[in-house]
């Protein structure tokens, strides 16, 4: 395996290749990248194209306990203790516009007039 010092500017890979034969595109400088000055083969850029892959295939099982909270939830509702219409809790009723026992806003008036 060969790991190269990091510079900066340099595209970095760390393959493990049973030949010892040296990488042509490894570590060329990201600012001066030529492809028509670079001979590469196709086997060469797929290595440092594909990034992370799984190892194995997820399960149907794992997979739906990863998804099982993308349901989608039923809304907190309260009774508003002013006008008894049903509001969100820990937020302003939008029918009177109560919350916490005083007024935050004025019904039937846009926010853009204001």
């Amino acid at each position: 395996m060969r790991v190269a010092p990091y510079h900066g500017t340099t595209a970095h890979a760390i393959c493990a290749r049973a030949d010892p034969t040296p990488l042509v595109a490894a570590f060329i400088p990201i600012t001066s990248i030529s492809i028509t000055s670079i001979s590469i083969t196709s086997k060469t850029i797929e290595e440092f194209i594909v990034g992370a892959l799984p190892k194995k295939r997820v399960s149907n099982a794992r997979q739906g306990n990863r998804r099982a909270h993308h349901k989608v939830k039923i809304p907190q509702l309260t009774i508003c203790p002013n006008c008894r219409q049903a509001r969100l809790s820990h937020h302003a009723c939008p029918n009177c516009g109560m919350y916490r026992g005083r007024q935050v806003f004025e019904v039937g008036k846009s926010r853009s007039a204001e």
